[in-house]
């Protein structure tokens, strides 16, 4: 499991990121990740706070990209994207 649910999410500071975020098949293309909405799914991850970095479901850490300007990381994103981004639902 995740302790961010998007490209984007880990791009932020990790005090800037979700502290929760809903699990399941529907994906996002222009974040790169799970989508905000789970209409197929009713199941939360709720992530652990800096206290304890190593509990596996922290947000903390990995603090790569932090630094890169909105639109580098808008870039990047643009990169990671899946060459159909068609929600993965529709590709089933």
């Amino acid at each position: 499991m995740a302790s961010v649910p998007t490209l984007a999410e880990l791009l932020k500071p990790s005090n800037k990121r979700v502290e929760s975020f809903k699990v399941g098949p529907a994906y996002d293309p222009e974040t790169v990740g799970l989508a905000v909405e789970q209409p197929n799914s009713s199941t939360t991850l709720a992530t652990t706070g800096c206290e304890n970095p190593v509990s596996g479901d922290s947000h903390c850490g990995h603090d790569f990209g932090v630094t890169l300007t909105d639109e580098q990381k808008r870039l990047s994103s643009n990169i990671s994207r899946p060459c159909d981004a068609r929600p993965r639902e529709a590709m089933l």
